[in-house]
């Protein structure tokens, strides 16, 4: 019966530090870079705008930008945010994961000091 126990034990525990240690393992493989250069991609798709992301942070639940700066020579706007914080259900994320922003629950623009905070209503 202990025996099962440990099986059991040891089963759950792999995959939840497989998790856990995520950011870890991308940023072993590079795949932060890469997952930051498809979001400024994304984001600046289609224009002539320049966008620039200092750092991604990706856990579980959330991902962090940080110091976004944003360029556009079409209308002259120009601004720099410290931080933008989505936390997101893994849940969610795992069953819609053609559609990932659905996963989305809050948006947090700011720093750690001051965050303007966003629920997101479906």
């Amino acid at each position: 019966m202990k025996r099962i126990i440990v099986i059991i034990g040891v089963i759950l525990l792999i995959p939840l530090f497989l998790i856990y240690s995520l950011p870890f393992w991308l940023s072993v493989f590079e795949l932060d870079v890469q997952i930051k250069n498809y979001i400024v991609h994304r984001i600046g798709s289609g224009s002539d705008d320049i966008i620039s992301i200092e750092d991604i942070e990706i856990g579980i639940g959330k991902i962090e930008l940080t110091d976004i700066k944003f360029v556009s020579y079409s209308s002259n706007a120009n601004f720099l945010l410290k931080g933008i914080e989505f936390r997101y259900s893994l849940i969610d994320l795992l069953l819609n994961i053609s559609e990932p922003q659905k996963s989305i629950n809050n948006i947090f623009l700011g720093s750690n000091d001051v965050k303007l905070a966003f629920v997101v209503m479906e």
